[in-house]
């Protein structure tokens, strides 16, 4: 079990006792992206979906301790179990997706840097010297470097 899916875990059990401790008066269902968002983060999609389902549980169980005292009908709990799941799992796809697009932007921006470098060291070696096969040879492996298998 990776470290992030156990302090995920771990915080799921401390928000959902807390919450029971505090009673109806005030809920601390949110807190519970804490630990969702952070297994998302570091851990991956997978375990995201996990930890949002043990908070589902752990809220329906102490909202279920609590239905009798506090609610109006027996069913409420449960209302508030799909609602909090359904938010869970939209939380869980937006930050899965929000890292892929933050690693595919990171790549990109290495690659238009190597690109640059590229240009940067062809215009260089074409404007150092007035040697024609010099200079062919550089364009030829910027070319290269560009289109692998282009310019032979």
């Amino acid at each position: 079990m990776s470290r992030a899916l156990l302090v995920g875990f771990l915080s799921v059990i401390i928000v959902g006792i807390t919450d029971y401790v505090t009673g109806i008066n005030v809920k601390l269902a949110v807190l519970y992206l804490l630990p969702i968002s952070f297994v998302t983060w570091f851990a991956g999609r997978k375990q995201g979906l996990l930890i949002s389902a043990l908070s589902v549980i752990v809220s329906l169980t102490e909202e279920f301790f609590l239905v009798e005292r506090y609610y109006s009908h027996p069913a409420v709990p449960f209302w508030n179990a799909v609602t909090r799941g359904g938010v869970f799992i939209i939380v869980v796809l937006f930050l899965s997706r929000l890292k892929t697009a933050l690693e595919y932007e990171k790549e990109f921006s290495r690659l238009k840097t190597d690109m640059l470098s590229l240009i940067s060291h062809s215009n260089l070696a074409i404007t150092s010297t007035l040697n024609l096969h010099t200079v062919g040879k550089s364009l030829l492996e910027t070319i290269e470097a560009f289109f692998p298998g282009c310019a032979i």
